[in-house]
């Protein structure tokens, strides 16, 4: 029997096993463990995450940084792009990084590993082939397996990613992104990559890349492919769902993407998912649970609230796509927050009084 089984190899379930395994016997159950494939996409984090993976065991070098970055162009009011100074990011490469989370993980000796289906059954404890745990921790992504239910935009917006070597190209490692008619557009860099990623529908992430480029500079954002390759010569990287989404009901706590999968917008989701980890690994007792969730009921509110916000200043936010989406946002977004919620101080969840503002 174990205290804790974190299911789900990604980020959050690597994170998530890490921290639970610093006080609890610990299983992490994954059907796929995380290996060093080419790397399929390039994040933004916040400067003050990379003080996280550290305490992880993470290295920047390790992940593709080499250094951070605090100012982007952006074209989102206006088609003219402007210079914005930013909280600093770094830039760093997937699949490396959970790569060197699951090396970190590798170092610990708390850990089990099961390879194994990440469907748990609930019979008083949470069981699977091969394992029994008191507490779950369900970190599988969108799939969110523990969840009764997904709300979601409908239709969802996709997601791809172009990739190439940046010591080949002049092009700048800064973020870079645009609105366009169905959706939007970024660039930025890493140590050793240089990476295009398209969010929307239509033809940015279904379309021939000579299409994807003709939508970017019909939306004046041309300025965007500046230095870089065409999009036909670059390598296919990730690709999946970018729209929001979360879960709701089940039994156990879900993190990262299988609790909220927040819009690519925010450049927050590795950042939640490493911060949710330690709150899930600290949870002790019903209480803590419930103050936990009332965590993650307000973020999402707070999410909800700011992505409504940056679609308001969309220039293209008259097109169908964008409208519809402003409407899934809004549906949703005036609900009420938890009086409380919980505070992590010193790896134990303590209460802590939500400030409304009037």
């Amino acid at each position: 029997m174990f205290d804790v089984a974190v299911i789900g190899a990604g980020v959050a379930g690597l994170a998530g096993a890490l921290a639970a395994s610093r006080t609890a016997r610990t299983v992490l159950v994954t059907e796929k463990l995380p290996s060093a494939d080419e790397v399929r996409r390039i994040d933004a984090i916040p400067a003050r995450t990379l003080a996280l993976l550290s305490e992880f065991g993470v290295r920047p070098h390790a992940i593709g940084v080499d250094g951070l970055h605090s100012e982007r162009v952006v074209s989102w009011e206006h088609a003219t792009p402007s210079r914005q100074l930013a909280p600093p990011t770094a830039h760093v490469e997937r699949p490396r990084l959970e790569l060197a989370l699951f090396e970190a993980l590798l170092r610990r000796r708390d850990v089990d590993i099961v390879l194994s289906r990440v469907t748990p059954r609930w019979d008083g404890v949470f069981a699977g082939d091969g394992w029994r745990a008191v507490r779950l921790i369900d970190a599988t992504g969108r799939a969110a397996v523990s969840a009764e239910t997904v709300v979601r935009a409908t239709p969802s917006w996709g997601s791809r990613f172009f990739l190439t070597d940046r010591a080949t190209i002049p092009a700048s490692p800064a973020l870079r992104i645009a609105a366009l008619q169905d959706g939007y557009a970024y660039r930025l860099g890493s140590a050793d990559l240089m990476g295009i990623g398209l969010v929307g529908r239509s033809v940015l992430v279904k379309g021939p890349p000579a299409d994807v480029e003709a939508a970017v500079r019909d939306a004046s954002a041309g300025w965007l492919l500046d230095g870089m390759p065409s999009l036909a010569a670059m390598r296919a990287g990730d690709s999946g769902i970018g729209s929001l989404q979360w879960s709701l009901g089940g039994n156990g706590v879900r993190i990262g993407d299988a609790n909220l999968a927040r819009d690519a917008l925010s450049s927050q989701g590795i950042a939640v998912a490493c911060s949710e980890a330690l709150y899930a690994a600290a949870i002790r007792t019903p209480v803590d649970a419930a103050l936990v969730h009332a965590r993650q009921i307000e973020q999402r509110a707070t999410h909800l609230d700011t992505l409504g916000r940056v679609i308001e200043r969309c220039r293209f936010r008259e097109a169908s796509i964008w409208s519809d989406y402003a409407s899934f946002v809004a549906r949703f977004g005036d609900r009420p927050v938890p009086a409380e919620t919980a505070a992590l101080r010193q790896n134990q969840v303590q209460r802590m009084t939500v400030r409304t503002v009037t």
